[in-house]
């Protein structure tokens, strides 16, 4: 069983989002990070080869473990990495065997493309990974999307196991449609991702980026949410999308053992029951969507 916390292990790689004024932490201080994740029952954990020595980090901490660990990677971009349609199921079977040797695992529990686009742009991506499936490399195959419409297409491809998505306070498009309720009855395993929106809900108000100035005001209407019902606003992210029962696991990154320690006890304390998040429902997607940040 999943746990219904992933932790994210990209600011354990990387210098990852937008509130990180620290950079990433020690390896030393990544490891007790994990063992903590894990001591506090979170067995889920979601790296890829993007994050630069991520998935080394957690393959160190894996090499201690004898209980069932669910690992999610990434098969990093393609596209932007220029990569020749030539050949591509040999460098499909190279980055997944990397990463597996990287992890310390022979079989990689649920591997997700990174960039939705590669589909269309490789007319062998999706058999090549059909075929490491086959092979046991992988056991679940899935894909990381931004929007609903993507969402759309890839249950028309009846390819996928699982489905990471964004999903936060002010990012409530996947919440219209029936969306989540039509990707359960196909039997999709859905993370979601971004419970924070990548660390723009803890910014200094004051101190935002001008092509984020246009936050400020929802930010301000979070801020005075959070005092009025005397929670965090950890604990508002987070009971907002724990409340979305489609969500199978929700991800949440970190900077710090003291960091994850408040979310855990966020995620664990009593619900704040009746608050109405619907005035952040349509928020202007150069807000919501970090790649337009």
């Amino acid at each position: 069983m999943i746990s219904r916390l992933t932790l994210g292990t990209a600011q354990l790689g990387l210098d990852y989002g937008i509130n990180n004024l620290v950079g990433k932490p020690k390896k030393r201080e990544a490891l007790k990070i994990l063992e903590y994740a894990y001591l506090n029952n979170i067995n889920s954990f979601d790296t890829a080869s993007a994050y630069g020595d991520s998935e080394s980090i957690v393959g160190n901490f894996l090499k201690t473990k004898h209980s069932k660990c669910y690992i999610t990677s990434k098969l990093e971009s393609l596209s932007k990495n220029n990569v020749s349609k030539k050949d591509i199921e040999r460098i499909i079977y190279e980055s997944i065997e990397k990463s597996a040797y990287n992890l310390d695992i022979e079989c990689i529990d649920n591997y997700l493309i990174h960039d939705f686009q590669d589909i269309f742009f490789y007319d062998e991506l999706l058999p090549s990974l059909k075929k490491a499936k086959r092979d046991g490399l992988i056991d679940n195959l899935g894909v990381s999307i931004y929007t609903p419409n993507e969402a759309e297409k890839v249950m028309q491809m009846n390819a996928f196991d699982t489905i990471q998505i964004p999903l936060n306070i002010f990012d409530q498009r996947f919440l219209s449609n029936s969306l989540l309720k039509r990707l359960k009855e196909k039997n999709f395993i859905i993370f979601s991702r971004s419970v924070f929106l990548q660390g723009l809900f803890f910014k200094d108000r004051r101190n935002l980026p001008t092509n984020l100035t246009h936050a400020k005001n929802y930010l301000i209407k979070l801020d005075q949410l959070a005092e009025e019902k005397k929670v965090t606003i950890s604990k508002l992210a987070l009971d907002f999308v724990k409340s979305i029962e489609e969500i199978d696991s929700i991800v949440i990154g970190v900077d710090s053992l003291q960091q994850l320690n408040q979310n855990i006890k966020d995620f664990e304390s009593n619900d704040t029951p009746g608050i109405d998040m619907s005035a952040f429902a349509n928020i202007n997607e150069n807000v919501i969507d970090p790649r337009k940040w």
